[in-house]
């Protein structure tokens, strides 16, 4: 309990420190990894984007988060299943034809993490979105 106590007293008042950035911010922009992801349909890698923008991978990703507000991976995550389900409503194309569009090497994969976005599947969303706007609600 005293150690609780310690422990609690020690993380009293104390704040995360903040990262600066403001030297590789006002030299640097994210734009070329943002074109990157935008003309591929495929995977783009922290790496591959640190490289285009010039900085290493580290640097890359607290630049990217500090201004997108999200982790790299994340955002090409999230850019990929929003494209795939615009072309799931746009078309009658096979759903697994779609998902391997972009970039998604397995259906199980894509509709795992479509299901965890949208919070149903692939083909429910496609069924089911044209007459519940409750599917599309984060689109």
């Amino acid at each position: 309990l005293m150690l609780m106590e310690m422990i609690a007293s020690l993380l009293d008042g104390w704040s995360q420190p903040q990262i600066k950035l403001d030297k590789i911010a006002s030299n640097v922009s994210i734009d070329k990894a943002l074109e990157l992801v935008f003309s591929s349909t495929t995977w783009v890698t922290a790496k591959e984007a640190s490289r285009a923008c010039g900085l290493n991978r580290n640097s890359f990703g607290l630049l990217f988060r500090q201004l997108m507000g999200i982790h790299f991976p994340e955002f090409v995550l999230q850019y990929r299943l929003t494209s795939a389900a615009e072309e799931i409503l746009g078309s009658n194309e096979p759903i697994k034809a779609i998902s391997q569009r972009w970039g998604f090497t397995d259906t199980s994969h894509f509709h795992r993490h479509f299901t965890k976005h949208y919070g149903c599947t692939p083909s429910q969303y496609r069924t089911v979105s044209g007459s519940s706007p409750e599917f599309a609600g984060e689109r």
